[in-house]
């Protein structure tokens, strides 16, 4: 598609990426005032760098920011929120809702990525952005698979306090249990532990606390659940 064709104000996106240019065009149905020239050099200043580090980092993380380029797109939409006057009308509020849900969904997309990242660093960052994020199968399942599997001890509890308020869910809890297991990471299960009597079901708790009294966890672990207990009973 001709170059022109995508012009907005005078101006035309640096990609080729069609979702990117789809977030551009439904950028441009926006009634706004032109961007002071202040603004447009930030955002330029801020997009090269971007990808200037881009192409210092490994190639797991070139790949992410080849994908829908989230901070360009995150800091294009702030940059034209911030120029704009805005007309309280619905036709408005639902261009910028849905431009707001393709930057939420981008930004999931690079979390994610990141929990495969090989820096504990960027994993734990990974988990933090879909700590508190709307309950989804693809988060639920990466969440799980940190929290059983990953090699670094910070990495687990961080997913395991993630995961948190899912303890809800049967089958979210029970993926979770063999992590009790006695020979297991003690610091992961007294995290567990928390997590379970702050959001578990009642079910899931008096499973604890029954596998506390046969002697199926870390003694730890035990005399830490049972001593929660009290204190909820003493409230």
């Amino acid at each position: 598609m001709p170059e022109r064709d995508h012009e907005i104000h005078g101006l035309t996106p640096d990609t080729t990426d069609p979702e990117e240019l789809q977030l551009w065009r439904d950028l441009g149905q926006i009634r706004q005032q032109e961007p002071t020239d202040t603004l447009r050099r930030d955002f330029y200043r801020a997009l090269s760098q971007n990808r200037q580090n881009a192409s210092r980092n490994p190639v797991w993380w070139r790949r992410i920011f080849m994908q829908p380029l989230v901070p360009a797109a995150a800091a294009l939409f702030v940059g034209v929120m911030m120029g704009l006057q805005l007309a309280s009308n619905d036709i408005q509020d639902r261009q910028i809702d849905q431009l707001s849900a393709q930057v939420s969904a981008l930004t999931a997309t690079v979390a994610l990525n990141m929990l495969d990242a090989d820096s504990p660093g960027l994993r734990l960052e990974g988990i933090q952005s879909l700590a508190g994020a709307a309950a989804d199968d693809r988060f639920t399942g990466a969440l799980l698979l940190r929290a059983r599997q990953d090699t670094n001890g910070a990495v687990r509890r961080a997913a395991i306090e993630a995961l948190g308020p899912l303890l809800s869910d049967p089958e979210v809890a029970r993926q979770l249990t063999p992590l009790l297991q006695r020979d297991g990471h003690v610091l992961d299960q007294l995290e567990l532990a928390d997590q379970a009597m702050a959001w578990g079901s009642d079910g899931f708790k008096r499973q604890l606390l029954e596998m506390a009294r046969q002697g199926e966890l870390n003694a730890q672990v035990s005399e830490h659940l049972l001593s929660r207990v009290k204190a909820q009973v003493s409230i």
